[in-house]
This record gives structure tokens, C-alpha cells and sequence, in this order.
């Protein structure tokens, strides 16, 4: 389709509008929870680039997920460093770091803001592998899509490896799709440097080699090691070697590591659905990516193969299925390991919103477009938005650490299980913490029963915190886990329940990804945070 000079300038300003609102949407409540509560993978990024620099050591010394986003990070802070440090906010490496622990506020809405441009960078990548396939209409409808997707904006808002890794991801499928269109020299180099930085940001990245061959193929109609595919081979590993040097430097330490990164796979995180995984993922697009444009994907797929780009549709298509057949594969479920099928989906779901358009006739066709165009995004704005609205608000946890500041006696004896209100207290540079009001607390991890509570009764124990982030775990199996049920009534029968708040008036079902932030659950929530309840021991 030739589009006219007129058009591409609307076009380039809808791009830019496109851009904009995705950016609002993904910086909207990026501070969320801070600085008591954070994503609980945060720890594994942040901290480690805040070490390299107070150490000068580039081993991160953690393997489980690549570390070069954790470089990045390090690169980042250190320029945050200069900064501050010219303006005197503060005069060495170690008031630097001391500061972090005082309050990381500002550290992580650095690092948040860093993985929302690049969810950012993913929606204009996207309109340019829309234009390279088809034309700048499909490529801004799919970052629209892109853009307005509920998965990617929640996820935007953590300052973890998923959005960057498919920001590495998509732009490498960007020139696989230049090899298929061009098949250059620097295109085979491109595509192989960016797959390997995708797979040194998250492992599973590199299924991304699955369409670079069969691209490769469609050229050359034939798999040939020729010098353009070594070349996209080599740029590979160095992508990846490059950023993740200590591997080989230190391949023990990788090893036992990554080996413990591969069976955690093996089975479901605690409180976990037993539903196979390749279910709960599709039911996960419905929600996350959207319903329509799903529908849209199904309706572009049908029309690319009837048109005969069979070779189109299977590029797109590639990694998408056999990403999906590995993350069905696994027992380990997460919403968001699902995200790297979403730039891949929008493709095909514009495309079937032009063909849907162009059924009907040229009088109607772009208010049809126009309208199709709504339908499709309005899922994830509305999405989007509520979950933002939800995060913005006070978390349950701070509710919770509020009255125990206000109420319970000083030095109190305390017992809180995971996913409870956070007490500490950091003074500044971070040179001593204690609990607030010294209270003297135990956090017990996932299982309050791990005692009973006459021990805890012998151990002195003031209060015992429940948080239905846990508890639920066990109450909603009692014939599974009936050790852990029995102390949560006998919990409710002998001691004095002081203090409850909750995220809802209405009964909420408990699923594991909200522990992160809303997802499932975010028209039932009216904030953010687990049920927590303080009871006291007679």
C-alpha cells in the first residue's frame, strides 16, 4: 500500500501520540509501594549493580538471570553518581550506596523509569517490523497495540528482566525480518549481536534463533552455513559473551547456579495453579493482551495464509509457537513470561484489523478502521489504567506498618510471616537499622506453623501478623496442608484478633502474581496489598 505524503505525516504524529501514551501509561505510579515494597525480584538487579560499583568488581557473583541488565544499571548509577556528586549531594562511592539503604526511593524510580522507556522502545520497534512486513498503517496499529497491551504496561513498572529482554528480543526479530526483506550482510550481523544481548538479559530469550534460521532459509532456500550466517552467528556470541563475560570466567559458580535456575521450572512455585501451564498462558492473552485483538490475531493469521504469504506468517508466527510450546512445557507459571509473545501477536492482530477493514467498502472503510482500531486498544487502556489507579493507592502493608507504629507498645515481641507489613527503620547513610518503636521482630518466612503457638506462647511472642499473600496458600487446600490450617483456627480461637485491613469488601480470590502487583484481580481490588491481621497472644 503507497502511502501519500499527507498520510505519513498523520501517521508519524499518531506514531508520536502512540509513543507518548505508552509512555504515561507505564511512568503512571512507577514509585508504587516504595520504599517499603518492591517487586520481589528487584533485589536480584538493583542491589548487585549498587555492589559492582561500591567493589569495583564486575562479577556479579549471580547467575541465576544474566546480569546485563544489571550492568546497565551499574552504568546508570554511576553516571547518577557524577551527578550528585557535582552537586554535592553526597562525596564518595560509599555515602552513594549508604544512601540507597536509607532510602532507594529514588534509586529504583531510576531503574523503573529505565525499563519503561524500554517498554517504550518496543512499541516504536514494533511499528518498524509492521512497516518492514506490510506498511506503516500495520506498523502503527500493531504499536498501538503494543503500547496499550495491560502485561506490558503492568510489567513496565518493575525494574526487572522481562521488558528489557524483549525490548533485545524484538529488535533482533526487526532485522531476522531484514534479512527475509533484504538479506544483507548487516542485517545477519544486527540481528545475531541483538539476540545475543537478549539471551545475557533473560536466559529463555534464545528461542529467538528459531526464526533468524528459518529467515535464513526462506533467502537462501536452503539451511547453508554461508559466510552471512556465520557472521550472524559469531555477532551472536558476542552479544552475549560480551555482557556475560563471567560465565566462562567464573563457570563453576554459573553452572550450580544455572542448573538451580533450570529445575526450578521443574515444578510451581508455592500457592501456585495446578491447571497445565499452556491453559493458564492462553487465558493469561486474553487478559493481559486482550480478547479482541487475540480474535484480531486469529483473523490476520487466517488472512495472511489465504493471501499465500505463508512465508510471512510462518516468520512471525515462529518464535511465538515454540516459546509457547516451552513455557508449556514448564510447571513454573508466571504471568509474565508471557510478554515475549505479545510484539509478536500485535503484528498479526493489526494485520487483521486492515483485512477486517477492507471488507467493506471504500466509503466506510476508514471510519471502520478507525472504529476497529478503538475496540482493539480500548481492553488494555481501560486495563491499564484501573491497575495504575490500584498501585497509586496505600498499600495494605503501610496501612498496617502505620498503626503498629501508633499502637503497639514499644519493644514488642513480634512474629510476621512473609509478605507482612515491613518495620524496619533506616537511619541515615544506612549505618544501623532497627524495627520501629524497637519492637523485637521474627519474620518467619512462608510457615507460621513451623511452630505452634503454645511455643510461641513460651517464647514470649506479643503479636503474631498474618498475610493472606501466605495464609491463603494453605486455607484454600485445608485437606492438602492441614498441619498449617490447624494453627491458623486455633490462631483465630485463642488469641485476640487487634487489628485487620484489607485490599476489597468483597471476598478476593488469591492467585500468586498479585504478590507483584494487581493482575487478575484488579476489579475486585480497591487497593493494592494482601489481607493483613494483627492478633494478640492472651
Amino acid at each position: 500500500m503507497k502511502i501519500k505524503d499527507n498520510n505519513k505525516t498523520k501517521i508519524s504524529f499518531m506514531l508520536g501520540f502512540c509513543l507518548i501514551m505508552g509512555l504515561i501509561l507505564r511512568l503512571w505510579a512507577i514509585d508504587f509501594g516504595l520504599p517499603f515494597f518492591r517487586h520481589t525480584d528487584e533485589i536480584f538487579y538493583l542491589p548487585i549493580a549498587l555492589k559492582i560499583l561500591h567493589l569495583q568488581d564486575l562479577n556479579p557473583h549471580y547467575f541465576h538471570n544474566p546480569p546485563l541488565l544489571t550492568y546497565l544499571y551499574s552504568t546508570v548509577m554511576f553516571l547518577y553518581f557524577i551527578f550528585g556528586k557535582l552537586l554535592a549531594w553526597f562525596t564518595s562511592m560509599r555515602d552513594f550506596v549508604e544512601l540507597y539503604f536509607s532510602n532507594m526511593t529514588s534509586f529504583l524510580v531510576i531503574a523503573r523509569t529505565i525499563n519503561a522507556l524500554f517498554g517504550v522502545g518496543i512499541c516504536l520497534v514494533v511499528y518498524k517490523v509492521g512497516e518492514k512486513l506490510f506498511d506503516k498503517i500495520t506498523g502503527l496499529i500493531a504499536s498501538l497495540l503494543v503500547c496499550s497491551s495491560f502485561l506490558m504496561v503492568r510489567d513496565s513498572h518493575y525494574a526487572v528482566n522481562d521488558i528489557p529482554g524483549t525490548f533485545f528480543l524484538i529488535l533482533s526479530f526487526s532485522y531476522i525480518v531484514s534479512i527475509y526483506t533484504r538479506g544483507r550482510l548487516k542485517d545477519y550481523i544486527l540481528s545475531g549481536l541483538f539476540a545475543g544481548m537478549a539471551v545475557a538479559t533473560k536466559y529463555n530469550m534464545g528461542i529467538i534463533i528459531f526464526p533468524l534460521v528459518l529467515s535464513h532459509f526462506f533467502v537462501n532456500r536452503r539451511i547453508v552455513l554461508n559466510r552471512n550466517f556465520i557472521w550472524a552467528i559469531l555477532s551472536c556470541l558476542v552479544g552475549f559473551f560480551l555482557f556475560c563475560p563471567w560465565i566462562l570466567l567464573d563457570y563453576r559458580t554459573f553452572w550450580e547456579q544455572f542448573a538451580e535456575q533450570f529445575m526450578f521450572s521443574k515444578r510451581p512455585w508455592s500457592g501456585a495453579s495446578s491447571t497445565p501451564s499452556y491453559i493458564q498462558y492462553f487465558f493469561t492473552l486474553l487478559w493481559g493482551y486482550g480478547l479482541l485483538p487475540f480474535c484480531f490475531f486469529i483473523i490476520g493469521s487466517v488472512s495472511l495464509w489465504r493471501k499465500r504469504e505463508k512465508r510471512k506468517l510462518l516468520l512471525i508466527l515462529c518464535f511465538p509457537l515454540f516459546y509457547y510450546l516451552l513455557l508449556g512445557a514448564m510447571k513454573l507459571f508466571f504471568v509474565r513470561f508471557a510478554i515475549p509473545l505479545i510484539p509478536h501477536l500485535c503484528i498479526l492482530s493489526a494485520y487483521g484489523v486492515i483485512s477486517l477493514a477492507g471488507r467493506l467498502s471504500y466509503m466506510h472503510r476508514r471510519v471502520a478502521l478507525t472504529l476497529l482500531i478503538l475496540v482493539s486498544i480500548s481492553q488494555g487502556v481501560i486495563f491499564s489504567c484501573k491497575h495504575n489507579y490500584l498501585i497509586s493507592k496505600t498499600n495494605t502493608r503501610i496501612l498496617a506498618r502505620n498503626w503498629i507504629n501508633n499502637n503497639l507498645p514499644h519493644g514488642s515481641k513480634i512474629v510476621t510471616e512473609g509478605y507482612g507489613p515491613s518495620l524496619e527503620v533506616y537511619y541515615d547513610k544506612g549505618r544501623f537499622m532497627e524495627n520501629i518503636n524497637n519492637h523485637q521482630v521474627e519474620k518467619v518466612g512462608k510457615k507460621l506453623s513451623q511452630s505452634s503457638l503454645d511455643e510461641y506462647k513460651q517464647q514470649d511472642i506479643n503479636y503474631i501478623i498474618t498475610s493472606s499473600y501466605v495464609s491463603k496458600r494453605y486455607l484454600d487446600h485445608p485437606d492438602k496442608y492441614t498441619k498449617e490450617n490447624e494453627f491458623y483456627i486455633t490462631l483465630e480461637k485463642e488469641a485476640n484478633q487487634i487489628f485487620k485491613t484489607t485490599p476489597s469488601q468483597r471476598k478476593v480470590p488469591f492467585y500468586l502474581d498479585e504478590v507483584y502487583s494487581p493482575f487478575w484481580n484488579i476489579f475486585v481490588l480497591d487497593r493494592p496489598g494482601p489481607t493483613i491481621t494483627i492478633f494478640q497472644i492472651r
